[in-house]
């Protein structure tokens, strides 16, 4: 099996993490018969459970409402989405024209997101593979932690430890979860640049 970047990233470390987690934590343990290349396949499967678990519908609507609402429709009802808006509103309304729908946002931005894949725009596809990539490792990183607080909870750790370790869990979720929301934000600016670039021509 041939993996690019992409499968590596939003795939094989989400996946890796959680088998890494479930290692430390004596849930799997490792063996000298099994060869690392079993291991890359066992992360590479658990990334693509991890993957479609985090494409689901629910987990979509739970992440949009802790980013407090759709990245597309905060940006295109002119609110702030990661501390930003979108500056090129006006021009971008006067383009979609319309085919703008006021009241369902989510299907304005299908159609400009649409017309901009058919022009096969690389950049908005990795902008793409890197909000999912993060988002991936978000789904990864807060499975981990189910398993994680339970070992740092329930081992034989100091007081000290176990506060220092469930800080550090609750520390990198945030920042993972922080990244997650600027990726999507990126992504969704890119998209409407790219649209009004391809119209201005």
């Amino acid at each position: 099996m041939n993996f690019d970047f992409y499968d590596v990233f939003s795939k094989v470390i989400p996946g890796g993490l959680l088998t890494f987690v479930l290692i430390v934590c004596g849930y799997f343990t490792p063996t000298d018969k099994i060869p690392d290349l079993a291991y890359l396949f066992f992360s590479y499967i658990v990334g693509f459970l991890i993957y479609a678990l985090a494409a689901k519908r629910q987990v979509m609507e739970l992440i949009w409402f802790l980013f407090k609402g759709k990245t597309s429709d905060v940006l295109l009802s002119g609110g702030k989405f990661y501390g930003n808006e979108y500056k090129f509103l006006g021009e971008l309304k006067s383009k979609v024209g319309e085919d703008w729908k006021p009241d369902n946002l989510s299907k304005t931005f299908d159609f400009i997101y649409r017309k901009v894949l058919a022009l096969d725009a690389k950049r908005v596809q990795g902008f793409n593979n890197h909000w999912i990539n993060t988002r991936n490792l978000l789904v990864s990183l807060i499975l981990s932690a189910i398993p994680l607080s339970f070992c740092i909870w329930n081992g034989q750790k100091t007081w000290l430890i176990t506060i220092l370790s469930s800080s550090v869990l609750l520390f990198s979720i945030w920042i993972i979860f922080d990244r997650a929301k600027g990726r999507q934000y990126y992504f969704v600016k890119e998209v409407l640049d790219s649209y009004l670039f391809i119209e201005k021509k």
